[in-house]
């Protein structure tokens, strides 16, 4: 494993390892069999962006990280993390330091000589040191080993409940983080960029847990697979024309079916696929038809009017399956073109 602390310079903001890192890392590297870490965080942080605002705040975190890279990052065998917005890390696996305070003090001379020479006159910078001789090879080890000891970081139990308070503070922090990158990958993942619709992996997913549901349920659904017939012209105007009219084709299938039915960007070009839930097949087939009007109607002003064919599936009588629901509804498309487009078309065993 390469050594996790190096720091690096991004738009002149040198930063460390952050908490991810430290999950993904050999934690018993990090740590080893005994040793002292260190904890620095600026403890007025909130004041400093509200009085300042936040290019101040986020220079004091700079300087913290550069204070901490040249003098503890360039020892041998030490390790340094950056947890959440205000909490720092450094480990000294393996190694005894008798001079912890000395090597806290020179980072927090370094830090404030920075901070002074930039007229930042209300900067507190705190910090602790644990020392521990057990192994510790996971971070829940690690939170437990600074819930353990935090009653003796403080000077009275005033100053224990507040570090305590802090560590809790910043644990949710970092979990709220999470939650948060979690959602926007997710949600990115998906995402049509061009229509803004849920793409063909969230509709995947999405019948999957309908077909999942059914066994209890017994309800049924209608899968509409609508293609553009001819939106491809937009491309020969530009990308963008063509882009624009995905949107729009994308919003008039929207607008044309109830809030409660699905509606999915699909895999290449002009493709739709729409989740019909709750109607019966007859109705199905009635508004399918709707979205076609719909439009054919609101596209007749456009520099190429357009028009879709859509081929419909039910289940579970046209499949039992993800891929054989859409397959279907697909043939069904393909028929639906071959008869002239701008047309409506039902899988029915005559379709190969």
């Amino acid at each position: 494993m390469e050594k996790m602390l190096t720091a690096y310079n991004d738009n002149n903001e040198i930063r460390l390892p952050n908490i991810f890192d430290f999950i993904e890392t050999d934690v018993s590297k990090v740590f080893g069999g005994y040793g002292n870490f260190i904890v620095f965080n600026i403890s007025n942080l909130t004041i400093i962006n509200e009085k300042y605002g936040m290019d101040i705040g986020d220079l004091c975190i700079s300087a913290l990280s550069n204070a901490i890279r040249v003098n503890v990052l360039k020892m041998t065998n030490t390790y340094g993390f950056r947890f959440g917005n205000n909490d720092f890390i450094i480990t000294l696996p393996n190694s005894l330091y008798p001079d912890i305070e000395e090597i806290a003090s020179k980072v927090d001379i370094e830090f404030q000589k920075y901070m002074d020479e930039r007229g930042i006159l209300i900067v507190k910078l705190h910090w602790y040191s644990v020392k521990y001789d057990n192994d510790i090879s996971s971070v829940e080890d690690f939170y437990e080993l600074l819930f353990t000891n935090a009653s003796q970081l403080g000077k009275n139990e005033k100053d224990a409940h507040r570090i305590i308070r802090h560590i809790i503070r910043a644990f949710i922090t970092n979990m709220r983080s999470a939650a948060s990158s979690y959602e926007g990958a997710n949600n990115l993942a998906l995402t049509d960029d061009i229509s803004g619709l849920s793409n063909h992996r969230a509709g995947e997913i999405f019948i999957s847990s309908l077909i999942d549901e059914y066994s209890k349920s017994k309800s049924g659904f209608t899968v509409l697979f609508i293609d553009g017939d001819n939106l491809k012209r937009y491309n020969k105007v530009s990308y963008e024309a063509g882009n624009k009219m995905i949107k729009n084709i994308g919003q008039i299938i929207t607008d044309s079916v109830r809030s409660e039915h699905k509606v999915f960007r699909w895999l290449s070009g002009d493709e739709f696929l729409v989740v019909l839930q709750g109607i019966d097949d007859k109705y199905s087939l009635k508004l399918a038809e709707r979205v076609r009007e719909s439009v054919e109607k609101q596209t007749s002003n456009y520099i190429y009017p357009t028009t879709i064919s859509i081929g419909v599936a039910h289940y579970p009588n046209d499949g039992d399956s993800v891929d054989e629901i859409i397959k279907k509804a697909e043939k069904a498309n393909t028929y639906a073109k071959s008869i002239g487009k701008n047309n409506v078309a039902e899988w029915n065993i005559k379709i190969v």
